[in-house]
């Protein structure tokens, strides 16, 4: 068992299964009618089923038992959190803080051996495993920072900058090949976005004519962004109120 990530899903999962009795949440049939859900459902099934006919029991119970507790806390728990663009939003700043301070922690502690790439994996210790996964944590991160960085405003923007070269320079300095190379391949794909070029970088073949407008469109890299959410929610409210 990995600590203290699966103790904390085993927490989840209780704490989860409790509301649910309790009546405090509940998820829409649209979540329970979901491709992915079914398919998931059918697998743990499935995964019932050959535990029953396995040479050894006990793994078998601890496989299906680790399925459930990476499921229920990644999918139900998440569906019944987030249900706006906004709640997006919010979850990616908590991440971003704490991502933010475990690459302040991390670098303060390369620091002392001169940055080199034989110290990362001491470094980053304990928070991640290696420098591969703290590296994808920044880098995943990153999007966020900058879109948040480009539609914010005052203290708000300077923040989500600061946020944003931290990240950066926790995966310039993780000496992961993968992750260093994905943010400028990050930043051609806005452009491609941007410049309506989805279409013509993936090829004609690859996309339904009534579906390359929709991803090609560069509203798909605004729609959801906080100016954007807080202008149709002002929006909304100037309409009631007339």
């Amino acid at each position: 068992m990995d600590v203290p990530s699966e103790p904390l899903m085993l927490v989840l999962l209780g704490c989860f299964g409790v509301s649910v009795l309790l009546g405090h949440t509940r998820l829409s049939a649209r979540i329970w009618t979901h491709p992915l859900v079914i398919i998931m459902g059918l697998a743990l099934l499935w995964s019932t089923v050959s535990m029953l006919f396995s040479v050894d029991t006990m793994k078998s119970v601890k496989y299906l038992l680790a399925k459930t507790w990476y499921i229920v806390p990644f999918v139900f728990v998440t569906a019944s959190i987030v249900q706006r663009p906004a709640d997006v939003w919010r979850l990616a700043a908590f991440y971003v803080v704490g991502a933010t301070i475990t690459v302040v922690y991390t670098t303060l502690r390369h620091s002392t051996k001169g940055l080199s790439f034989d110290s990362i994996n001491w470094a980053i210790q304990p928070f991640y495993i290696n420098h591969v996964i703290y590296a994808v944590v920044q880098a995943l991160l990153v999007p966020y920072a900058f879109y948040a960085a480009k539609d914010s405003q005052g203290l708000k923007r300077l923040l989500w900058r600061i946020a944003l070269v931290v990240l950066v320079f926790g995966v310039l300095f993780s000496y992961t090949r993968a992750s260093i190379i994905s943010l400028p391949i990050a930043g051609l794909f806005y452009l491609a976005l941007r410049l309506r070029l989805t279409r013509l970088i993936l090829g004609p073949g690859l996309l339904p004519p009534r579906l390359g407008p929709y991803i090609s469109c560069t509203r798909t890299t605004t729609c959801c962004t906080p100016r954007t959410l807080r202008r149709r929610s002002s929006t909304a409210t100037t309409s009631r109120s007339t």
